[in-house]
């Protein structure tokens, strides 16, 4: 089964409200799976909300709606294929960390269609950069943090 998760922020305004744009990519998507003709499914998180990804809101809806229909997400044989994966080119990681947080293989569309290995993904932020250059990682268990009283 094929589904297929992204990011369209530009389809809504500050408001959450649809803005024209909304319509030509649900033009588009139709097209494509008029000429696909293969079965798949399309969430689109529009909004800056816990559906966007790396936030995990709209797997759980997947994983949801799947099971209700009889079908097994079988993490092990699962995979995302994604352009946003902390290369220096890339606008963002978030592929690459929405996969590590519903714990499933990630690929780059060149690794996976064009067999190019090799490519050197990282992260845009890593919490633990911050936490090492602040604190070491002994200040996760000393007085790095700080501390909060009872009043």
């Amino acid at each position: 089964m094929i589904k297929i998760i992204t990011n369209q922020g530009r389809l809504t305004d500050s408001d959450g409200n649809e803005v024209p744009d909304i319509r030509l990519f649900q033009q588009k998507v139709e097209q494509i799976l008029d000429m696909l003709d293969v079965p798949l499914t399309i969430y689109a998180a529009c909004a800056n909300d816990n559906w966007r990804k790396p936030r995990t809101d709209i797997w759980k809806l997947l994983v949801q709606e799947s099971q209700q229909k009889g079908q097994e997400i079988n993490e092990n044989n699962s995979y995302l294929v994604g352009d946003a994966a902390g290369r220096a080119s890339d606008h963002t990681d978030a592929d690459l960390h929405y996969s590590m947080n519903i714990g499933i293989r990630f690929h780059t569309p060149e690794e996976f269609f064009l067999n190019i290995t090799g490519e050197i993904t990282g992260h845009k932020f890593d919490p633990a950069w911050f936490l090492e250059n602040q604190c070491g990682w002994a200040g996760i268990f000393n007085d790095c943090w700080p501390k909060f009283s009872g009043r």
